[in-house]
């Protein structure tokens, strides 16, 4: 073989080898594109991870089984679909820090509460004014929630003017007066608000229809939803845990009359998921007695029907380790020939995973 044999033969391997090489990566290529059509044709699924064991009921149960008491009545008979596995977040432990009262303190003389605080339990402290007597507060330092009350009978000048604002401008209002107190979280800055207006006289207070009516505005306050699907529901559908008493008076120090606020945070690092029951489960739980019922639980109904089930999370006015999803059971029956409304909350947990 000469050196022109030997170059040729050079040249045809190192063709062939290219073709061979760009054939490996041609097929390369369409099993990585086979690959990625069979997960999305066939997604990978990831059971729950049970995080945190199994957990407590959210609620105390308080209805009495009733096997026969309930209908279904949703429209076209549809019913929520869950996802396959639920969400539970950890709500952290809280705990005081050496620097708790002095923060409770910077707050309560932001806010015109000026005099030494008196304990009153170890973690709650009462704060007063010097200069406006009426003015007085109650603050846990350890979890931060408290109530403001203004003695409005003994100052019926805060009850006296006219209200002239609209819905937005008075809930732009609360939320500022929550944000004095530096407790205006970031679910409460875009969540449902619902006003209610009040006609005060000393220790009377009657609701009326109207701001003309009115002297002073309940503004109540919800949690924004969450994962932008969820409602976060009150334990008392009546009232939401934050809400403020405004007065229709000129002056701003006498404006704020009440402020409730009771918040717990969860921690959305710290997540364990879990199966759900299903609706109909959820439902045959009711039935025997393992719900939560909100309005209409000391009734004595004829019947229920359900017309509406709807997946949430209960939003806890007492403090509790986890936060958790709940089915909301509304509808109404008959009481004594009286249509009234019901309201049940039920765990949408499996059973298998509670204690």
């Amino acid at each position: 073989m000469n050196l022109s044999e030997i170059s040729f033969n050079f040249k045809s391997a190192i063709k062939y080898l290219g073709i061979g090489l760009v054939v490996l990566f041609i097929l390369w290529l369409l099993w990585l594109l086979l690959v990625f059509l069979f997960g999305l044709i066939n997604p990978k699924k990831i059971g729950p991870d049970i995080a945190f064991g199994k957990l407590p009921v959210p609620f105390t149960a308080n209805f009495v089984p009733s096997p026969n008491l309930f209908s279904l009545e949703t429209p076209g008979g549809v019913l929520p679909i869950p996802p396959t596995t639920l969400k539970v977040y950890k709500v952290p432990n809280v705990e005081g820090k050496f620097t708790s009262l002095e923060n409770a303190k910077k707050i309560a003389r932001s806010n015109g509460l000026d005099a030494d605080p008196d304990k009153i339990s170890e973690n709650e402290w009462q704060f007063t004014s010097n200069k406006v007597r009426a003015r007085n507060l109650k603050y846990n330092i350890v979890t931060g929630n408290f109530v403001f009350t203004y003695d409005w009978v003994s100052d019926p000048s805060s009850l006296v003017g006219i209200f002239k604002t609209n819905d937005a401008e008075i809930t732009k209002l609360a939320r500022s007066f929550i944000k004095d107190f530096n407790s205006l979280k970031p679910d409460l800055v875009n969540g449902k608000s619902r006003i209610t207006f009040w006609k005060l006289a000393g220790k009377d207070k009657n609701q009326v229809s109207s701001y003309s009516d009115a002297n002073a505005v309940l503004v109540e306050i919800f949690r924004d939803k969450l994962e932008d699907k969820y409602e976060v529901i009150e334990g008392n559908p009546d009232k939401s845990s934050i809400n403020v008493l405004i007065s229709a008076a000129q002056k701003t120090e006498k404006k704020l009359l009440e402020l409730n606020y009771t918040y717990w945070h969860y921690d959305k690092a710290k997540i364990g998921t879990y199966p759900p029951k299903t609706p109909l489960k959820a439902l045959d739980d009711l039935k025997k007695g393992n719900g939560y019922a909100v309005i209409g639980g000391s009734e004595v109904f004829d019947y229920v029907e359900i017309a509406k089930i709807s997946l949430a999370y209960l939003n806890p006015i007492t403090e509790v380790r986890y936060f958790q999803p709940i089915y909301v059971f509304e509808g109404d029956g008959l009481v004594k020939g009286v249509r009234k409304s019901f309201v049940a909350y039920v765990s949408a947990i499996s059973s298998n995973y509670q204690q």
